[in-house]
């Protein structure tokens, strides 16, 4: 057998710009494309971890661009690219309370459970997210095992098994040596899996060499790897080597690759490896800096005169007679002997066609031929059958299905009508492809390798396909019989369109959408919508009359769709806007089509008002709606309205795409008047009092205005700008507060931080409303809100600005006492507990008691200050000051205040969350800080055991 592949390993992506970095890599694509164009057969790409430096999800999008080239390079798809995490692709920000690593086997054992959610697998989030949207339609990560999925790859009539093994689970900062797991029920579960399709090669994927697992996992999976896998790939240790271990149960082949990037002042490397009869043949390559190339590493194999070394490979009975009478996808519906012959008779693609997604549901014998059919591997026909409606016929499933081969001596009409899938086997079609459109026949190989199966030629070689209108009129009209108009599909429900090619065909034309796109909008669209409605941004209507004969306020009126396919009027209108036709065109190609042109082109349209002389003249302007007709309209019923859209257009002097969004913003119930009241025109009358009372300046005092409700001072020019002489702030951004809030708030309440205070204002607060903290500590959130006193109170009590006491108290819950909303900053009582039991909020708030810690402490007040500032307001004094607290009579007063380890064992989280005498005890206890522990205490779950939550740090029992 012949299988040849390409093994990367670390290249440490990262977000910021790296130029170095950018230029190595590079050349590794340039590299690659050199030794394919040398002959070097390249069937796959392996990727062993690291592919990112960090956990941080920008640089996956240079890992898709890095990927993307690579593959382009070999000539591959993404379903011939496999890739496994490394120890930087995870987030080491998530999980800070998760367990480090495993204490056994039978741990391991029960946390692999199906039934268990593992929560470490949250630190991958961001490589997974980036993962199953890169091989969308292809694979998808496991987030319930370590290994899988498992795929086969087939080429050149052999079967290539490759199993993926995720060692980053449990990485860590620190070292990960002897500290991983990957459990023997994830991998017992895909060898199974493996040897159930018996491939001819089997190849696991990882990124940590066995020695970073824990012992004993260690070795059960290498007891399972040496008794079903030929070659383990793997990278981590930035080198490239190579070693075999040999024993009764095999020969195992381990091929590590050293980082394709690990900054400039070290080897860049990377694998070049190949599969030949019995025997693995490794190239390493390396990184060249001085001459910017990659070339041979001899390092690695230095008595090799070719830099290449050669392994014995070890042959497996049970899978090489289990491959034996397999059809190669590439000659399956060509080859004449009698392996062909029983395909074509009992599963032919004819007899296959119209089977049924259920029928063939849980029949193993048509898999085989399934997979020469379509050429997918036989994971991918798999999850075809068993995610599709059982009723869908097997040709309509499989995008890859052929359809008959065309004659070498096809003219382009005919073959420009065959779809990818017929030619892409087809040597003798790829030859007359090549042939008409003068492409080499390779390039024409690789571009339908790569297309979708149900494309028709014409489309994938549109930029090359020669123009194919035919001269006899009995083809021209078999030609057009084919092609739908758009008044014929307008009415086409999206189901009926989904699966006729003539329809897609269409549909781009139409719409001027490629190929893909229209199916995405099909797929995604309800099958009872009609195609007029999906693409109404785009779907064309006819033009009744000439565009030379149109005046300028009638073409103005044209939309986009109905302008953009139509070389006259694109000449028309260029000749109008003094641009150039190509301009016009591709300004109307990318507008949604039902703008007007006169909108599109605002900004170089003439004013052709006085011009205007056409006969339907007084019919527009009864169309058009006045700001005194709209003034009572309610958004929801102009949303749906043309005429009224365009007549907002006008009045308000915003585009029509800005009034659509600001329709879509407000509330359906508003009026059109209060939407765009500062754009909205004043009354004739108001204009006439306007002018007369132009010089009058109406100005409201601070106490005129502290009454008003927001709703009113909006609409008011006066008072905002009286409000912006009172508050100190621009008109411009007054209104904007003023829009922003609900209109039944106060103006004082809205501006309760720049608004002046009368000098005995706190005095009257006393007096006349007397809300003192004591009386205020036991009220609830929800009496608070309702109390204008109240929230006067707490604003002087908190030092925190009434808009925000409002807004601390609208986000708590409503049984929540006001003490507990804003306990850091509640003030502590002087007479009820001791310096070191007062809580930080009430030292920040007392510059007495700061200055009484600072002379226990024997801290200066500026040390003092700053740890403070960074504390949880309700930590005790002696807790935070713990490094300098004197000793002297604290073991008397403290003693019933403390628990010890033996207390706290059973105790569970939740109980333990609301006592700061139990967290003052965990701090000694488990030597952490205050702020870490009351972090454990808050992420882990209520019914947890103290003893468990923190078992690394829990005092043993001797």
């Amino acid at each position: 057998m012949k299988f040849g592949w390409l093994h990367i390993s670390d290249p440490h992506l990262e977000p910021h710009d790296d130029y170095g970095r950018d230029v190595a890599l590079r050349h590794l694509v340039h590299a690659v494309r050199r030794e394919r164009e040398r002959g070097r057969e390249i069937d796959a790409i392996f990727i062993t971890g690291d592919i990112i430096s960090g956990g941080r999800f920008k640089a996956y999008e240079q890992a898709t661009r890095l990927l993307d080239d690579l593959l382009d390079a070999a000539g591959l798809s993404r379903d011939r690219l496999f890739v496994v995490p490394g120890n930087h692709d995870v987030d080491r920000q998530q999980g800070i309370f998760l367990a480090r690593t495993l204490s056994s086997i039978e741990e391991c054992d029960r946390y692999f459970d199906h039934e268990q959610r593992k929560y470490h697998f949250d630190r991958l989030s961001r490589y997974s997210e980036w993962y199953d949207e890169y091989f969308e339609g292809i694979r998808s990560f496991s987030r319930d095992t370590t290994c899988g999925p498992v795929e086969t790859l087939s080429v050149r009539g052999r079967s290539i098994g490759v199993i993926p093994i995720n060692t980053a689970l449990f990485c860590w900062k620190d070292p990960d040596h002897e500290k991983l797991w990957i459990g023997r029920r994830c991998i017992d579960r895909a060898i199974d899996a493996l040897q159930g399709i018996a491939p001819d090669l089997a190849i696991a994927l990882m990124h940590h060499p066995l020695e970073f697992l824990h012992t004993e996992d260690r070795v059960a999976i290498t007891r399972r790897l040496e008794g079903a896998i030929d070659i383990v790939l793997r990278g981590h240790l930035h080198d490239n080597g190579t070693h075999e271990v040999t024993s009764a149960r095999g020969r195992l082949i381990h091929l590590a690759a050293g980082a394709a990037y690990q900054g400039a002042r070290r080897r860049q490397l990377a694998l070049f490896g190949r599969v030949d009869r019995q025997d693995v043949y490794v190239l390493p390559f390396q990184y060249y800096a001085h001459t910017e190339a990659w070339h041979e590493d001899p390092s690695l194999f230095p008595e090799s005169a070719s830099k290449e070394g050669r392994l014995p490979l070890s042959r497996r009975g049970a899978r090489v007679s289990a491959s034996v009478g397999r059809v190669a996808p590439s000659t399956a519906t060509k080859a004449s002997g009698g392996s062909s012959v029983a395909l074509e008779r009992e599963h032919s693609v004819d007899t296959l066609a119209d089977r049924t997604a259920a029928s063939v549901r849980h029949d193993k014998s048509i898999l085989g031929a399934l997979v020469a059919i379509t050429g997918l591997p036989p994971v991918g026909v798999k999850r075809h059958i068993a995610r599709a409606d059982g009723r869908v016929r097997l040709r309509n499933l499989f995008a890859h299905w052929p359809q008959s081969s065309p004659s070498p001596e096809a003219d382009p009409v005919a073959l420009g009508k065959c779809t990818v899938a017929s030619v892409r086997h087809d040597k003798s079609s790829i030859a007359a492809i090549a042939s008409i459109t003068g492409l080499g026949e390779s390039t024409v190989a690789d571009q339908l390798a790569q297309q979708d199966g149900r494309y028709r030629l014409r489309t994938v070689f549109s930029d090359q396909w020669p123009d194919t209108q035919a001269d006899d009129e009995d083809e021209e009209e078999q030609e057009e019989s084919n092609v739908y108009s758009a008044e014929e599909l307008a009415s086409r429900t999206v189901a009926s369109a989904r699966d006729e090619d003539d329809v897609l065909d269409s549909l781009v034309s139409i719409t001027g959408r490629s190929l893909r796109r229209v199916r995405e909008e099909l797929m995604v669209s309800d099958g009872r919508s009609r195609l007029r409605t999906v693409f109404s941004r785009w779907w064309p209507e006819p033009i009744q009359t000439d565009a030379t004969e149109l005046d300028l306020e009638a073409l103005g009126s044209l939309r986009a769709s109905w302008a953009r396919d139509d070389d006259a009027t694109i000449a028309v209108i260029a000749g109008v806007t003094g641009l150039a036709e190509r301009t016009v065109s591709s300004k109307l190609s990318r507008a949604d089509g039902r703008y007007r042109v006169r909108t599109l082109f605002s900004h170089r349209w003439p004013d052709g008002a006085a011009e205007a002389s056409y006969d339907d003249e007084e019919e527009d302007d009864n169309e058009r709606l006045g700001a005194e007709e709209l003034a009572e309209w309610t958004v929801a019923a102009a949303r749906e309205n043309d005429d009224a859209l365009e007549s907002l257009e006008v009045i308000t002097g915003l585009s029509l795409r800005s009034v659509k969004r600001w329709l879509g913003e407000a509330n359906g119930r508003s009026l059109l008047r209060n939407v765009f009241a500062d754009r909205w025109p004043e009354d004739e009358e108001d204009e006439e009092d306007e002018e007369d009372e132009e010089d009058e300046e109406i100005s409201y005092s601070a106490e005129d205005l502290e009454n008003w409700r927001v709703a009113s001072a909006r609409n008011d020019d006066d008072a905002v700008r009286s409000l912006a002489t009172i508050t100190g702030i621009a008109p411009r951004w007054v209104r904007r507060h003023l829009n922003a809030a609900d209109g039944r708030v106060h103006v004082r309440s809205l501006f309760s931080d720049r608004w002046p205070r009368k000098a005995d204002e706190h005095d009257q607060l006393e007096e006349d409303d007397g809300y003192s903290a004591e009386d205020l500590a036991e009220w609830t959130a929800a009496a608070a809100r309702a109390d204008e006193d109240a929230l006067d109170a707490l604003s002087v009590i908190t030092g925190i600005s009434r808009r925000w006491v409002k807004r601390l108290l609208n986000a708590a819950d409503g049984r929540t006492h006001v003490q507990n909303v804003f306990a850091t900053r509640w003030p502590q009582a002087e007479d009820t507990q001791d310096l070191g039991s007062c809580t930080i909020a009430s030292v920040r708030r007392d510059p007495t008691l700061s200055a009484a810690v600072a002379t226990l402490t024997g801290l200066s007040p500026r040390a003092i200050s700053r740890r403070i500032e960074t504390i949880d307001g309700r930590f005790r004094v002696r807790t935070v000051f713990r490094d300098a607290w004197p000793d002297e009579g604290s073991e008397d007063d403290d003693e019933d205040s403390y628990y010890s380890a033996d207390d706290l064992a059973e105790w569970t989280v939740a109980a333990a969350r609301s006592d700061d005498d139990v967290v003052d005890s965990l701090v000694t206890i488990t030597g952490l800080h205050p702020r870490w522990v009351r972090r454990y205490l808050n992420g882990a779950g209520g019914r947890t055991l103290l003893r468990n939550l923190f078992a690394d740090r829990w005092p043993s029992d001797d």
